[in-house]
């Protein structure tokens, strides 16, 4: 299980690395088209970055909140996960024999 936290926390960690990244881009055309921009546009770029960080604050503290639902739902009902997986093999492993 502590595999799974950890695999999750580094995709989770991944995606909002990713998401900084585009924020990082989205601040760079802003100080690129500078005074060449007229004020609409710069309007604009500042909008589209006041969204895109209440995005990224969104995203992050619904992954944080997945990860530990899923980890509290598994550490309640381990039978059950391992039922579903079960389960979920079978109809995967069925559906890849027909083709």
């Amino acid at each position: 299980m502590k595999h799974n936290r950890r695999t999750t926390r580094r995709a989770s960690a991944s995606i909002q690395a990713e998401i900084s990244k585009i924020g990082d881009d989205i601040a760079s055309l802003g100080n690129a088209l500078g005074e060449n921009a007229s004020a609409e546009a710069k309007a604009m770029i500042r909008s589209l970055r006041q969204r895109f960080d209440s995005l990224t604050d969104s995203a992050g503290s619904l992954t944080e909140e997945a990860v530990g639902d899923a980890s509290k739902t598994i550490a309640e009902n381990p039978l059950m996960v391992v039922g579903a997986a079960f389960g979920l093999g079978v109809v995967l492993g069925a559906l890849l024999l027909r083709r």
